[in-house]
């Protein structure tokens, strides 16, 4: 996991852009920050930045990387399908195929890749530069577009929140001629992938952007399977037991079991591909010699279905001596409790409970894993967040990072996933910091197996074949709507999100099923949805997790009953909006790192 940014602007002021766009960068890359300086002539220059969380290789590799020829190289990505991920590092082994290549050439290497990536390539022979973010766009990139010659053009993974940064579509591989600051936006073109329909490519941001006919091939190999069930097929799915029983479960097994069969090797070997290109070091011990003890992987940890599932998976592929942190996040909620004393006069005591829905069944999961696996050690790291507490790092720090995005939805997601990976609780009543390298992520479960109450919606207006249109619909949109908002967050905090679920051989795997192998929409809630991974949950005693509805984090950690009740989840969230003026931010966010600092320094 990288940081990474690229700004061309006047010579005069490239130096200052690129100060003011590094404080955020270097939290994604806590191990090593560097720069580059281009002078393309005597009025226009550029700066590369690169912040590196070390992920892959025996040792570091520093970035930006260069070359004698002039070239440079920007990765923020993870190559699970590097032949030799422990010797050699991804960006380098990327960078040598890479080199003395450009158009169509160059875009066949990127098109081998199969992981997460965002990446910044400059040609210097062309004066050109590549950029883009893998099809689910599951590392972040924003752009700037054309702002005028006094602004320049600007590549970052995260920054401070601007009116003019919007995130780059996830649709292909970009390339710009950089020659000048004129007309910009008339020298970009796009390869699109594969997959991308014309109808995908007519938005704003695209409209001065030239298309090339050639297609980038991708890592999903089956599209998804629009199959739609006979009458026969129903008839048998509507003779289910609407619960998950004993009397059920061998029944739905048995007409699953090719599915569960073929999901369980794939959605082992995306985990396991996720740990084995893991160094075997915690962020603490980085930089140290002697064999690391400490959790080096954790799960954003509800308790729910996905996250119970990617635990158990995790403990399958890790040694039993290795520890793993789940780290489950709670928000306040106050009650009054009114006791009457015998002058009966009323006493109005407020108790602050922590103890959310989340928390519950995150503590009932806990159990099933400790009976699952006894010799492990499961570390349930209870992070408390309090109204105050909220408050300050959104102000501060959590408005900018889910930046572009401005909903009330975007807000409390953000919130949430932010105090969860920051990973600052209590484990067994002390003071505990995860030192994890690695957090694990559910994302991508609920929208290719129909876990979202929207997709019963529309099941029930428009049968499968609408169930089918709004699944596509959420695969192809989760670019925009999740995925770069959740990595910016959840790397803030030097760690590597990995997100299983959208593993290119996990999506494939699932495309390949027929709908009704996936989910039985004639049964009901908690049932129904995800049908295929209840039953796997089932039949691996995760029976509390397998029978729970979906909950959104936001009422799950109870974020959203801390705000204004009457909101919707798509009204524009006036508190995101706050502290927009750099001199207040700058200010605040000084401010907030010397609290951060003091606290570290008491937790460890």
């Amino acid at each position: 996991m990288c940081g990474i940014s690229f700004i061309l602007s006047s010579s005069e002021d490239v130096i200052k852009k690129d100060e003011l766009f590094s404080s955020l960068l270097n939290y994604r890359g806590p191990d090593y920050s560097s720069s580059q300086y281009v002078q393309l002539d005597e009025q226009l220059s550029c700066v590369f930045r690169g912040s590196v969380l070390w992920m892959q290789g025996e040792s570091l590799e520093g970035q930006p990387v260069c070359n004698e020829s002039g070239d440079i190289f920007l990765w923020n990505g993870d190559q699970f399908n590097n032949e030799e991920p422990n010797v050699e590092s991804d960006t380098m082994s990327l960078f040598r195929k890479l080199e003395r290549k450009s158009g169509e050439e160059f875009v066949s290497v990127l098109s081998t890749v199969e992981g997460p990536w965002s990446f910044i390539y400059y040609d210097n022979c062309q004066k050109k530069i590549y950029f883009g973010r893998d099809i689910f766009g599951r590392h972040s990139l924003l752009w700037s577009g054309l702002l005028g010659n006094d602004q320049g053009f600007i590549l970052t993974s995260v920054a401070r929140r601007q009116d003019y940064l919007k995130e780059v579509p996830a649709l292909g591989i970009y390339e710009a001629e950089i020659d000048s600051l004129n007309n910009i936006e008339k020298k970009i073109s796009l390869y699109p992938f594969s997959h991308v329909t014309a109808e995908q490519l007519l938005i704003e941001d695209l409209i001065n952007v030239k298309i090339f006919n050639s297609k980038v091939a991708h890592g999903i190999k089956v599209p998804l399977c629009k199959d739609i069930p006979s009458s026969s097929v129903i008839e048998e799915l509507k003779s289910y037991s609407p619960v998950l029983d004993d009397q059920n479960l061998p029944l739905l097994s048995k007409y699953m079991s090719s599915e569960i069969s073929l999901f369980n090797k794939a959605f082992e070997k995306s985990i396991e591909k996720r740990i084995k290109a893991c160094p075997n070091k915690c962020i603490n011990c980085t930089k140290s010699l002697e064999v690391c003890c400490h959790s080096k992987y954790a799960v954003l940890f509800s308790g729910g279905l996905d996250s119970a599932l990617i635990a158990l998976y995790v403990n399958k592929c890790l040694p039993e001596n290795e520890s793993i942190d789940l780290l489950n996040v709670s928000f306040e909620c106050q009650r009054h409790q009114v006791s009457n004393s015998k002058k009966r006069s009323r006493n109005v005591e407020v108790i602050t409970d922590f103890n959310s829905p989340d928390r519950l069944s995150g503590l009932a999961c806990l159990k099933e894993l400790e009976k699952i696996n006894c010799k492990r050690k499961w570390n349930f790291v209870e992070i408390d967040i309090s109204c105050e507490e909220l408050k300050a790092e959104r102000s501060n720090i959590i408005s900018h990072l889910v930046a572009p995005h401005s909903s009330v939805l975007d807000d409390s997601i953000g919130c949430a996933l932010y105090f969860c990976g920051r990973g600052i609780g209590r484990l067994r009543n002390s003071l505990y910091t995860s030192p994890a390298r690695v957090v694990f992520s559910g994302l991508g479960a609920d929208e290719q197996l129909a876990g979202y109450s929207r997709h019963r919606a529309k099941f029930n207006e428009f049968g499968w074949e609408g169930l089918l249109n709004e699944i596509n619909l959420e695969v192809t949109r989760i670019h925009q709507r999740n995925c770069g908002r959740d990595d910016r967050v959840l790397s803030h905090h030097g760690r590597s999100t990995r997100f299983p679920y959208l593993d290119e051989g996990v999506v494939t795997c699932l495309n390949s099923f027929p709908i009704w192998k996936k989910a039985n929409l004639y049964l009901p809630r908690g049932v129904g949805e995800k049908i295929l991974l209840r039953t796997i949950a089932a039949n691996e005693s995760l029976f509390t997790a397998s029978k729970l509805p979906k909950r959104a984090i936001q009422f799950g950690s109870r974020i959203a009953k801390l705000e204004n009740s009457k909101e919707k989840g798509n009204d524009l969230c006036e508190r995101i909006q706050e502290f927009r003026n750099i001199e207040d931010w700058l200010s605040g966010f000084f401010a907030l790192k010397n609290v951060q600092h003091s606290l570290r320094t008491l937790l460890h």
